[in-house]
């Protein structure tokens, strides 16, 4: 009775998917379940959207409640970890009581059986947070005095799940001073992560560290997390932001290899449009990353080392050897520095429509707008160099995870990189996202083994529900 049990539960495992969650092979039943519900209960703790964003409208009732209590943050439910309920629901009560018009103190009282400072202070925030977004109405307002081109009190541009004092909507918002970029609390983010993706990486490639590393980042992340992705960069490169009496970054210093404890890691990086527009002195902060990474001695610097098979590619093609060293620095660092021409989300989006049988084609639009031979070459060179990196096991691509699976930029942006790497290589790459909603501050490899994105959203009933409510705009969210 028990085996057949034990197979029962197993094959409906696998039948769910949630294979792709949990080992299912070769681990005891219990083990199994505990592992089940930690991958359940770390769903159920997702934030999701109840529909879209509708302009001027206020959210209410269960959707004001969720909200304020999400924008209470996960400080708040780790102030009631010691309770008997369940953090989260308790931390929902307690919101809808003080919601209710009940004084924050009483809530405590009435909920806990005691008094506590702490959560009566954090509750205190619950009405200041209703009372901004009840202000959505002048969302409107804003708009038509801007048309009118009266007068808008400004207002930080962010998420208020990150930032409350985004709220009141409707001002005129402002971005931040890109030469803080990346800031002290945003560095130390950044370094946390580049060491989660090693540590990630090393997990699956028996304890190596990765070599070479290919980012694509957006302008939108940038000014919500002001510069988290760029320290992960300079981290991983082993470099570091130099910053003068204000605060300010000023320039970056090698982070010495007995220091860094680890080899560097190679970076290739891939922008949007608007943020190689909007952020030129962030790109000339990787690139004199970059640069000063090469210039690094040791002998497992792979940094150092793509620069030297570049240069002997060039050497190789008769170039002069002056030449073929700067070009081969100028290679590297237009890798680091440019946008990856025609490596857009509809470009990418029509060339599979196309040649969908054919995904080496996809990759071939990336040096079709390179004006330089010079600099065509030394790229070449380069993503070879990057190619071999690969066939070693060390070519990956990172991503930031507010784009995964909920806009066509992360098959654009992460699916070209792969296409780009799999016609030279002939392998698939592993995709990494970089979630910093997680505490680990990685939600796993892009290879359906954590699809948090898909079982939260698209295979989230609830979701679809109420995406189907807001028309056309719940329609173009599902795009």
């Amino acid at each position: 009775m028990l085996g057949d049990l034990d197979t029962l539960i197993r094959a409906e495992v696998v039948r769910s998917g949630l294979d792709r969650l949990v080992q299912v092979e070769n681990v005891p039943l219990a083990t199994l379940a505990a592992r089940l519900q930690q991958e359940i209960d770390r769903l159920d703790r997702r934030f999701v959207p109840a529909g879209s964003k509708v302009l001027g409208t206020p959210a209410d009732g269960d959707a004001r409640l969720d909200m304020v209590t999400a924008m209470l943050g996960r400080s708040f439910t780790d102030l009631l970890a010691g309770e008997q309920a369940d953090p989260a629901q308790l931390a929902r009560v307690l919101v809808s009581d003080v919601l209710g018009g009940r004084p924050p103190a009483d809530a405590v009282r009435g909920r806990l059986d005691r008094e506590d400072p702490g959560i009566t202070r954090a509750l205190e925030s619950v009405p200041v947070y209703a009372a901004g977004l009840a202000a959505a109405p002048r969302e409107v307002d804003g708009l038509f005095d801007a048309l009118d081109g009266r007068w808008i009190p400004p207002g930080s541009m962010d998420d208020p799940l990150r930032r409350p004092d985004a709220l009141p909507p409707g001002r005129s918002v402002y971005n931040f001073d890109s030469a803080e970029v990346p800031t002290v609390e945003a560095e130390a983010l950044g370094v946390r992560q580049a060491d989660a993706l090693i540590a990630a990486h090393q997990a699956a490639h028996d304890g190596a560290v990765p070599s070479s590393m290919a980012f694509a980042i957006f302008s939108g992340e940038i000014a919500r997390n002001r510069g988290v992705t760029e320290a992960q960069i300079l981290h991983l490169l082993g470099t570091r932001a130099v910053r003068d009496s204000r605060g300010l970054v000023t320039g970056v210093e090698l982070i010495p290899r007995e220091a860094l404890g680890r080899p560097r890691v190679d970076i290739m990086l891939t922008t949007s449009g608007t943020y190689r527009d909007h952020y030129p002195d962030v790109m000339a902060l990787i690139a004199r990353a970059a640069e000063l990474a090469a210039t690094s001695p040791e002998d497992d610097n792979p940094v150092r080392r793509a620069m030297g098979e570049a240069e002997a590619a060039l050497l190789g093609q008769g170039a002069a050897p002056g030449r073929a060293a700067t070009l081969s620095r100028a290679g590297s660092l237009r890798r680091r520095r440019a946008r990856l021409p025609n490596i857009h989300p509809r470009q990418v989006r029509r060339s599979a429509g196309r040649r969908a049988q054919d995904g080496r084609a996809l990759h071939q639009p990336a040096q079709s707008r390179v004006r330089s031979e010079h600099l065509r070459r030394a790229s070449a060179a380069g993503l070879r160099a990057a190619a071999r990196a690969h066939r070693r096991g060390h070519l990956h691509a990172v991503q930031r995870g507010e784009r995964h699976a909920r806009q066509p930029d992360a098959a654009g942006f992460l699916g070209g990189l792969n296409l780009a790497a799999k016609a030279v290589t002939g392998h698939d790459i592993d995709l990494y996202v970089s979630d910093m909603r997680c505490r680990r501050g990685l939600d796993g490899v892009c290879d359906g083994r954590n699809p948090t994105e898909l079982r939260t959203r698209y295979f989230n009933r609830s979701w679809i529900a109420d995406m189907q409510t807001h028309g056309y705009d719940g329609a173009r969210t599902f795009m």
